[in-house]
């Protein structure tokens, strides 16, 4: 948007348009952890803006086409710049789309239970197929053995659903921070975010 609004000069609606796609990003995180997702918007969007997504469900993608029919109507953008600008916009809410579809996806009950059943015949059956061969250190041999196809079982559980806000899930906090610096930098902002990083134990939200 800014190589078609002149790239000399940044425009206040290149500003406005960064901010309602960092608004947007923060909301998306935040709707798929099952979280407010308003809250923290208000740095970007003014009191009528919020009052406006707060009654209509992920309106701010509205707000961004609505801005690019201004500068339309204004001929700061011409037709064929427009149509690419949509595109863009129309490829966001198919991305939030498909997030939405693998957060709201269900698995069969039967996928875990029958696993987690299988893994108990396996455990207790694993001590008889080594006594003979392992004598003593069948129990020791036993318990690691268990303990780590369990720990994968619950791998698997969390991984069904990424956005879950715990520890081992994507660093959607991260990805937002990122794309809010590059943002901030594209229009030329003074005030830049610090990356986030990972914690004492490695993990990075």
């Amino acid at each position: 948007m800014i190589g078609y609004t002149g790239g000399d000069v940044i425009v206040p609606e290149a500003k406005q348009m960064a901010n309602y796609q960092i608004a947007w990003c923060n909301a998306l995180k935040r709707s798929l952890r099952g979280l407010d997702p308003l809250e923290g918007l208000a740095q970007y969007l003014n009191e009528n803006e919020l009052n406006y997504i707060s009654t209509k469900h992920n309106e701010i993608l509205k707000l961004m086409s609505t801005l690019l029919a201004k500068l339309k109507a204004e001929q700061k953008i011409d037709t064929y710049q427009m149509v690419s600008l949509d595109q863009t916009l129309k490829n966001l809410c198919d991305h939030m789309g498909k997030a939405e579809r693998i957060r709201n996806t269900v698995f069969p009950t039967q996928y875990r239970s029958y696993t987690h059943r299988g893994l108990i015949i396996f455990t207790i059956m694993l001590p008889y197929g080594m006594l003979f061969s392992t004598g003593p250190f069948v129990i020791l041999i036993c318990i690691l053995v268990s303990f780590f196809f369990n720990m994968l079982e619950n791998i698997a559980y969390y991984l069904q659903d990424p956005f879950m806000n715990r520890g081992s899930d994507i660093p959607m906090s991260a990805l937002c921070r990122t794309i809010e610096i590059n943002l901030l930098e594209l229009v030329e902002e003074k005030v830049i975010p610090e990356p986030l990083a990972a914690d004492s134990r490695g993990v990075l939200m």
